[in-house]
C-alpha cells in the first residue's frame, strides 16, 4: 500500500489487525482475492495459518470444495495464467498452493492463445459476468478472443455498464452462477403495456432461463424513486413509485417469470441468510 507525499511514494506495512479488518469486508475468500488483492497477498505471505485465522467468519454455502487435485486441475483450466487464477478462484489457488500442485495444475498456461478459443468457450465464458469490466479483469485470454475473434455487441449482449452493477451484485450472481451455470441478466426492450406508452423496456438482475425465475437485487441508491425518477424520465410519478410491481407483472403475465427481490438493507443485515433466501427461491438443495 502506497501514499502518495508530493512526488515520493512512501511504503505502509500493514498490520495483521489492518489485513483482518479488511479481511472482514467480504464473505469469501475470492472476494477478498478480486476485491482486495494487494491486502490478500500480504496476509497470504504471512502464511496460511494467518490467512485462514482472518478468513475464518468465511463460509461459502454450496461452493466446491477443492479436495482432489483433479478438481482443483479443473477449476485451474478456466484461467490462463496464475493470476487470473489467484483472483478468480482463491480457495483452488490456495489448496494447489498448500498441496504442492501449484506447477502441475497451471502447466498449461500459456499455452493457449486466443486463436485456440471456439465462439462456444468464449460465449460460455462471458456468461459468468455482469459487465464488460469484470469479464476483461478475471478472463483475459477470452477477453481478448472475443475482442479480435468474434461479435462482441452479441456476446457481451447480457451485460451491463460497469456502473449499473454493484459490488454486491456482483458477490450475489458469483455465489449463483457456480451452480446455475445458464444465470446471466435479462434484458426485455420489446415491452408492451396497455395504456402506458412509455415503458419502452425492463431487466432482471439475475436470470435462471431453464427455470423462469429471476432475482432482483433492489440497491438502496440505484432503486429510489430519485435515481429511479432521474432513469425514467418520461414516466409519471405514480408509475415510478409502482416500477418493481410493473416489472414484475409485465415479467409474470407476458413470460410465466417469476421475481424474488433482495433488498440491499437486509443484505447489509446478514448476506448470508439472503443468499440463502436466494437458492431457496431457485429450489436449490
Amino acid at each position: 500500500m502506497y501514499m502518495s507525499v508530493g512526488s515520493t511514494k512512501k511504503r505502509i506495512r500493514r498490520t495483521d489487525e489492518m489485513l483482518a479488518v479488511e479481511a472482514r469486508k467480504f464473505l469469501t475468500k475470492t472476494d477478498f482475492s478480486k476485491n482486495s488483492n494487494a491486502a490478500y497477498k500480504a496476509a497470504w505471505r504471512r502464511g496460511p495459518k494467518f490467512l485462514d485465522e482472518i478468513c475464518s467468519h468465511m463460509e461459502i454455502l454450496w461452493a466446491p470444495k477443492w479436495n482432489t487435485i483433479e478438481e482443483v486441475q479443473e477449476e485451474a483450466l478456466k484461467y490462463d495464467e496464475r493470476t487470473s487464477f489467484a483472483r478468480g478462484s482463491a480457495g483452488a489457488y490456495d489448496k494447489a498452493q498448500r498441496e504442492g500442485w501449484l506447477d502441475i495444475v497451471c502447466s498449461f498456461m500459456g499455452q493457449k492463445t486466443n486463436e485456440m478459443y471456439s465462439y462456444e468457450e468464449v460465449a460460455l465464458e462471458a456468461k459468468r459476468f455482469l459487465t464488460k469490466q469484470a469479464f476483461r479483469k478475471n478472463s483475459p485470454g477470452m477477453w481478448e478472443a472475443v475482442w479480435r475473434r468474434f461479435d462482441y455487441k452479441e456476446i457481451c449482449s447480457h451485460m451491463k455498464r460497469s456502473g449499473d452493477v454493484s459490488f454486491k451484485e456482483q458477490q450475489l450472481m458469483d455465489r449463483i452462477k457456480p451452480i446455475f451455470v445458464s444465470a446471466k441478466t435479462l434484458k426485455d426492450r420489446r415491452v408492451s403495456v396497455a395504456g402506458k406508452p412509455w415503458i419502452k423496456g425492463f431487466d432482471i438482475d439475475i436470470y435462471v432461463p431453464e427455470l423462469k425465475l429471476g432475482i432482483e437485487f433492489d440497491g438502496e441508491h440505484w432503486h429510489s424513486f430519485k435515481q429511479l425518477r432521474k432513469r425514467l424520465k418520461k414516466w409519471p410519478d405514480e408509475d415510478v413509485r409502482n416500477y418493481h410491481d410493473l416489472k414484475d407483472a409485465w415479467f409474470w403475465t407476458s413470460k410465466g417469470i417469476r421475481v424474488y427481490h433482495v433488498d440491499e438493507r437486509d443484505w447489509d443485515l446478514d448476506p448470508e441468510a439472503c443468499i440463502k433466501r436466494c437458492f431457496e427461491f431457485l429450489g436449490a438443495k
